[in-house]
């Protein structure tokens, strides 16, 4: 007969690692914002986002005795299962909250690093609070962004949690196109893999919407040129090729010669200017795929509108 589990209520805190100095500022001067957030398909997590650079996630677990045990003692060695089994939820719903507010709303400030404070904790009984010994290597750095959210970007992300929106990956790659100190031919090429990437993640998730399998597309086949994904392709399933689809095919030959020709011939890098130009670009052609992959998310509309007024 197997053994019965305890429920558990598990809180971790975080900080969030920013690339400038700043300061934090939520609509109507609150302190904190509460996010309810899906996870594990019928759960839902508590997330508290305050003002003094805290990001608080609260969910309640089964704990197995031997899991009880390990949270409880003080003198237990690190164990990856255990580590992963209490502590993982935790993670990747702070970390699913980070990335919408770094890639959804654009704060490219913040790095995509969450450093665990050494505070982890569990609740049996409803009321007492206590620490979960800290096992493994966690520090933290102070949080400090100069941003703000307001009443509509608050409410808009709820509903983007409660959809289970997710930024594409790909955008990874634009950030750091735009954040880096690097030479202009590696900020350029980081462009050009974020718009290839970007691209590819939109075709999968909209297929999927669309109960389509695009695996042979994807995966087997060889992949088709970018000017053909952001122009034939993309017209075909959506009925319109990118508003940026000219530049992309431009950047895309400026990319192949920053890899295959730079040594030899130093004059093919752009400009500093251009290179900034060809970035903005790519932003307006992957949030272009993003109004196309939530059509009824007005806020995804919105976002796409301004960043071609700003072109």
């Amino acid at each position: 007969m197997a053994k019965e589990k305890t429920l558990v209520s598990i809180r971790g805190t975080y900080k969030i690692d920013t690339h400038y100095d700043g300061k934090i500022f939520f609509a109507n001067g609150k302190d904190c914002i509460t996010f309810s957030i899906p996870f594990n398909n019928t759960q839902k997590a508590e997330l508290l986002f305050y003002n003094d650079k805290k990001v608080v996630v609260t969910l309640q677990k089964e704990l197995s005795e031997n899991q009880l045990t390990y949270i409880k003692a003080q003198t237990v060695d690190f164990n990856k299962d255990n580590e992963k089994n209490i502590k993982g939820d935790l993670d990747q719903i702070a970390t699913k909250f980070l990335r919408l507010i770094k890639f959804i709303f654009t704060h490219t400030e913040i790095k995509e690093t969450l450093f665990q404070r050494n505070i982890c904790e569990y609740c049996i009984d409803g009321t007492q609070w206590h620490i979960i010994p800290n096992r493994s290597e966690h520090y933290y750095r102070a949080f400090s962004i100069e941003m703000s959210l307001g009443d509509n970007q608050i409410s808009w992300l709820q509903l983007f949690l409660d959809k289970e929106i997710e930024p594409f990956m790909g955008l990874h790659f634009l950030h750091n196109a735009m954040n880096s100190r690097d030479e202009v031919k590696y900020r350029w090429i980081n462009a050009t893999i974020a718009a290839e990437l970007c691209i590819k993640e939109f075709f999968v998730k909209y297929a999927k919407n669309k109960d389509v399998n695009l695996d042979n597309f994807l995966l087997d086949m060889p992949s088709p040129s970018i000017e053909k994904m952001y122009g034939t392709i993309l017209e075909d399933f959506t009925g319109e090729k990118s508003i940026k689809l000219k530049d992309l095919e431009d950047g895309m030959k400026i990319r192949n010669k920053l890899v295959h020709r730079y040594l030899i011939d130093e004059n093919i890098i752009p400009t500093i200017q251009k290179c900034d130009l060809y970035i903005k670009n790519v932003e307006i052609a992957i949030y272009q795929l993003l109004a196309l992959l939530y059509k009824d998310n007005q806020y995804m509309q919105f976002l796409y509108g301004e960043m071609k007024k700003r072109n």
